[in-house]
């Protein structure tokens, strides 16, 4: 019995500590989903580059993924935080990864993500809704 409680216990205190992202808008929440790569660009070249991303995955528990091949390899926190874009010099959105302590401005237009990689020398990505 005490087995049991002790289970359920901890079950109940798992369940608490998951918490939804905070989305601020509805085209935030939209980044929810799989992403499947399509191109990438940038750099000091400009030119295109085949990232090693396949897949990338945005969970409502502020949980971010991404695919290499056939298996998820890589996770991290995200959350959702306004930026002055130094592209525009305008306050966008953006997506800060807490491992990696960088933020990507996104953008999403029918079912294709842009994401801009928000420092000098850059990259930008291009997924599909999978």
């Amino acid at each position: 019995m005490k087995k049991i409680i002790l289970v359920l216990t901890a079950l109940l205190f798992f369940i608490s500590c998951m918490k939804k992202v905070k989305l601020p808008d509805n085209q935030s929440e939209l980044l929810i989903g799989t992403w499947k790569y399509v191109s990438s660009s940038g750099g000091m070249t400009g030119r295109e580059e085949n990232a090693s991303r396949t897949e990338i995955e945005y969970t409502k528990y502020g949980k971010y993924k991404y695919k290499d091949k056939k298996k998820f390899n890589f996770k991290s926190k995200f959350e959702i935080i306004m930026i002055n874009s130094i592209y525009t010099n305008k306050d966008v959105y953006a997506i800060r990864y807490h491992k990696e302590g960088i933020s990507q401005s996104f953008l999403i237009r029918n079912d294709t993500l842009y994401l801009k990689d928000e420092a000098t020398d850059s990259y930008s990505y291009t997924y599909v809704r999978k």
